[in-house]
């Protein structure tokens, strides 16, 4: 005969084991593998919570960027003979950028992320220039199709930061 000790014990591990061999249903079986409760043996987080945010605490939605006004200044990149001088610059967003093809052979200008404000080499002749303002901040990668790849040769870049 069980003592009311171990028998409660017994009764107690019986119990233990009929909750964990429990069926977990079909899901389960077709997923192979039983998931995590998200709530078990944790403590709730009060970032977390989802009462309402009081009024004029919630982060502002961004708002699509506002193209800047042309400001009245230019920058002028060379086009050399295999080469732009210079090869990196950075303005502020507004500011005009003036190509000149100061070299003695036909060059381009064309944006690496396809972009429309570039220059076909038949518009880009020696003596010739090409200008376009830029008005979004950004990097705007290009280089000459004649005498490089987006990835090698003749490549030039506009880092264009916010205006003042």
């Amino acid at each position: 005969m069980l003592r009311p000790a171990l028998a409660i014990a017994a009764a107690l591990m019986c119990g233990a084991v009929v909750i964990a061999c429990a069926d977990d249903g079909p899901e389960t079986a077709q997923r192979g593998q039983i998931a995590p409760s998200p709530t078990l043996g944790t403590t709730p987080d009060p970032a977390e919570s989802t009462a309402p945010a009081p009024p004029g605490s919630a982060d502002p939605v961004p708002a699509d960027p506002v193209p800047a006004e042309p400001n009245g200044l230019s920058v002028r990149v060379q086009s050399l003979d295999n080469f732009f001088r210079d090869e990196v610059i950075e303005i502020t967003a507004g500011t005009e950028v003036v190509w000149t093809n100061d070299g003695r052979i036909d060059h381009d200008v064309t944006p690496s992320d396809g972009g429309d404000w570039g220059v076909a080499a038949d518009l880009f002749a020696p003596g010739d220039e090409h200008r376009h303002v830029f008005t979004l901040p950004g990097e705007y990668p290009y280089y000459c199709s004649i005498h490089g790849t987006a990835d090698f040769g003749q490549l030039g870049l506009v880092i264009v930061t916010e205006s003042a």
